[in-house]
């Protein structure tokens, strides 16, 4: 039986055990060299401005960003121009970390629907008040704008619409956090990091 006690020491170890994993993450893993990225992985980062460091605070999370990479050097990713098409170098080019996390059981059909997914959204306006109401358990439910994405919300949404959902969230719910989570929970695999700030 779970006594009070035995859930505050539980809790208690499940956060520590959490922010030691977070920790390792915000630390350089191993080096993944670009090339070696497949369709449909997720590229979490984070640089040295105050609005990726708001986003760290404000989610309790090591990064602050994520994008989907959708081959031949390119990535998707919603950023406050909209969701655009751009290389991976020019969407890293501030990154003081970036890491690569993959879909574990992702099938080369499902991978494809994401890509295809993300393509179709390119040119569509970035979301700043879904990004705002993302962390709230009760306001990321309010209906948004349906043609207008945040950069975790485009993830998920891609990944759901491939039938290969990263998390039981809404994607009006998720955040950069909730993208790292799902490596946690074994949804996705590590690959390496990309950029690291030894």
């Amino acid at each position: 039986m779970l006594t009070p006690a035995k859930f505050v020491v539980k809790a208690a170890y499940g956060y520590a055990r959490q922010q030691t994993l977070k920790s390792r993450v915000e630390r350089a893993g191993r080096s993944v060299d670009p090339s070696s990225l497949l369709t449909a992985d997720i590229v979490l980062s984070t640089t040295d401005a105050a609005i990726s460091k708001a986003i760290r605070v404000g989610t309790g999370s090591p990064v602050s960003h994520g994008m989907l990479y959708i081959g031949d050097g390119q990535v998707v990713e919603a950023i406050g121009e909209g969701v655009v098409m751009r290389s991976l170098g020019l969407a890293l080019r501030d990154a003081i970390r970036a890491a690569v996390y993959r879909k574990s059981d992702l099938t080369e059909t499902q991978a494809l629907m994401v890509r295809d997914y993300v393509g179709n959204q390119v040119g569509k306006p970035y979301d700043a008040v879904g990004a705002l109401l993302s962390p709230d358990p009760v306001l990321c439910h309010v209906p948004g704008a349906p043609e207008k994405f945040f950069c975790s919300e485009l993830v998920l949404a891609a990944f759901d619409h491939a039938g290969a959902s990263l998390t039981d969230r809404r994607p009006s719910c998720g955040t950069p956090d909730t993208l790292l989570s799902a490596y946690f929970s074994g949804t996705t695999q590590y690959v390496g990091h990309l950029v690291a700030d030894l």
